[in-house]
């Protein structure tokens, strides 16, 4: 039995689930064409960056820096205090989701990253990959929604 085609009308997304859609994206052309869409179809912000390290050294401000400085150079978010407090306060959000109640500080993980900014929401989606051992390896997501 061969594998059956899946589909998925992305239709009208809002912020949340575009955010967490673009940081699940699998190739750097599915990324593109994804962010293409948010910008000319839904008028969207959008970046992504792709972090990996040990829970210690992303938890440790790893991936707020990566989130930040990704946000800022794609022009996602300005160099405004209202901006930058929302894009933290997600990012920390979302970090906790992905993170959360891993036993081991030095397990490692592989994350995409990404932003998305509408006109009142900035959010947050990390997707990746978490292992203490190749034999452990699973996925793990977290969102972060912030008014701004």
């Amino acid at each position: 039995m061969g594998k059956k085609e899946f589909s998925y009308n992305v239709g009208d997304l809002d912020e949340g689930r575009a955010a967490l859609l673009l940081a699940m994206t699998s190739t750097i052309e599915e990324e593109e064409r994804f962010k293409e869409y948010l910008r000319n179809e839904l008028g969207y912000r959008c970046c992504a960056v792709e972090v990996g390290g040990t829970v210690s050294v992303l938890s440790n401000g790893k991936i707020l820096k990566s989130t930040i400085t990704a946000a800022l150079r794609e022009k996602v978010i300005e160099e405004d205090r209202k901006h930058l407090h929302a894009v933290i306060h997600a990012t920390l959000e979302a970090q906790n989701g992905v993170v959360y109640n891993i036993p081991t500080a030095n397990a490692s993980l592989a994350l995409k990253i990404a932003v998305t900014r509408g006109d009142k929401w900035i959010c947050v989606g990390i997707f990746g990959n978490s292992a203490y051992s190749i034999l452990t390896e699973h996925h793990r997501a977290g969102l972060g929604i912030m008014h701004y």
